[in-house]
């Protein structure tokens, strides 16, 4: 088995609650030279990785901290750690051995440490996950690399952070009869390691494990809760949450999963509120308005809710993909012109994984303009002399294949200024006729979201008069 001195467990407990200044320490007592370190960890862009984690601050004047500081400290007790585990696992480093395969057995010899630990409700070893992961984030580079460290995290690492039998010794204490502090328990490190892989995830276009990762996740959310929440009384925990939450909201989007993806972006934008008021001299967080925006905007659409202009704003201003106008043409009914605006973004919105999300809701605009011709024939039968007041819930769909066609003329203006062949394939692909139409008003009653029938041979919708649409309303 695999130990730890008590020096090392109290300078690495100092690290993780970050009371470096209460340890008596000097450089000249805890200083690390790179020349006395074996191979394996004497790797510079590792080196270099825990100068950037560990790095203090500039004070007030704008200056560099001297060398004589608490992140010398931290650097050092971390250099020493690694060293330690690499020593106490004896990994043999193979000659032209690969930076990947390098980081994959530094973090096997954290992981098979962690899990030889005594006392399982003890997580001071985290720092040494963070500096690994976050420097094998930055070695990976092909498709093919990516995911062998995906596959490798997810093996060898997520389960660590997910042993759930750990909750019953935080929560009701440990075996020896003393109670365990929330603080102190490894599974506050599975915000980041779940970053870590969806990242890579996303690299590598590789969704079917990033579901698989989130699918877990939702799985443990509720239990993990009580256990996680201490995370939010630090800026790393903060960032932790806010990332984590903003990456699981994507990969549900991606899957269709539309309210717990909404759920999940509100936590991130939650989440970074209280980190800009409670540090507002940290960094910005990755998971800030303007990253959850483009996202969330479409994700509020899909779950029957209008996003407040405050939200549409953020992601036209970071975007530049005309947000606003992609909204209002939902709202609206506006089919034509939300066709054209997808086009004149689709490179972009292609690249983010969003292309697919907008297209769905097609549907819902087309739903919106139903919706408003089933107005404007309401209000025909009840113009004198009221004869068609009993069919006023009997809307033609003849009425509602006219207004597409006049709201295909926008979409006609634009592909009137492109290539013929372009044109000609744009133009067959959304043009509209009556079988069409049809079929687009069956999958919208099988879905529930017009209450009613459609009569074939009589070409007409008959809407329900209590509810007839799932109305939009403005969002929280």
């Amino acid at each position: 088995m695999i130990r730890v001195s008590r020096v090392y467990y109290k300078m690495l407990k100092y690290l993780q609650k970050g009371n470096v200044d209460a340890w008596p320490w000097t450089s000249d007592t805890y200083a690390i030279s790179e020349a006395t370190l074996p191979p394996i960890v004497n790797v510079p862009e590792l080196l270099a990785i825990i100068d950037r984690i560990t790095a203090n601050k500039n004070d007030d004047s704008g200056h560099s901290s001297d060398d004589d500081t608490p992140s010398q400290f931290q650097r050092a007790i971390l250099l020493q750690f690694i060293t330690h585990i690499v020593r106490s696992s004896k990994i043999k480093v193979k000659k032209g051995q690969t930076p990947i395969n390098l980081a994959h057995d530094l973090l096997a010899a954290v992981t098979n440490f962690a899990k030889s630990l005594d006392d399982q409700n003890q997580n001071f070893y985290l720092p040494a996950y963070r500096v690994l992961l976050t420097w094998l984030s930055t070695v990976v580079t092909t498709p093919e690399e990516i995911n062998e460290s995906i596959g490798f995290l997810f093996q060898r690492v997520f389960h660590v952070f997910s042993r759930i039998n750990v909750l019953n010794a935080v929560i009701e204490g440990t075996g020896r009869g003393k109670t365990a502090d929330a603080r102190d328990n490894p599974l506050l490190g599975r915000p980041f390691v779940i970053s870590m892989i969806l990242s890579l995830s996303f690299r590598a276009a590789n969704l079917t494990m990033a579901h698989k990762v989130v699918d877990r996740e939702v799985a443990d959310e509720q239990a993990l809760r009580p256990i996680i929440q201490p995370l939010a009384n630090s800026p790393d925990g903060l960032r932790d949450l806010a990332l984590k939450h903003y990456l699981v909201g994507k990969t549900l989007l991606m899957g269709s999963k539309f309210p717990g993806a909404c759920a999940n972006l509100h936590r991130a934008l939650s989440f970074t509120s209280i980190h800009d008021a409670t540090h507002p001299t940290q960094p910005a967080l990755p998971a800030a308005q303007t990253a959850v925006a483009p996202y969330l905007v479409p994700c509020l659409l899909l779950d029957g809710r209008l996003p407040s202009a405050a939200l549409v704003d953020a992601a036209d201003k970071v975007r530049g993909w005309n947000y606003k106008g992609l909204v209002e043409s939902v709202a609206k009914g506006r089919v034509g012109r939300l066709c054209m605006l997808l086009e004149k973004a689709h490179d972009d919105l292609v690249t983010e994984g969003l292309y697919f999300i907008w297209e769905e809701l097609r549907a819902t605009c087309l739903l919106n303009l139903i919706q408003s011709v089933f107005k404007i024939w309401k209000r025909e039968c009840k113009a004198p002399p009221e004869k068609l007041l009993a069919k006023q819930h009997q809307l033609p769909l003849t009425w509602v294949l006219a207004a597409l066609n006049g709201t295909m003329e926008e979409f006609r203006t634009y592909t009137a200024t492109l290539p013929d062949e372009d044109r000609d394939l744009l133009d067959d692909v959304y043009r509209w006729d009556m079988g069409l139409l049809k079929a687009r008003v069956v999958g919208l009653l099988g879905d529930k979201r017009i209450k009613g029938y459609l009569s074939l041979q009589m070409g007409i919708v008959v809407l329900s008069k209590d509810v007839a649409f799932p109305g939009l309303r403005r969002s929280g």
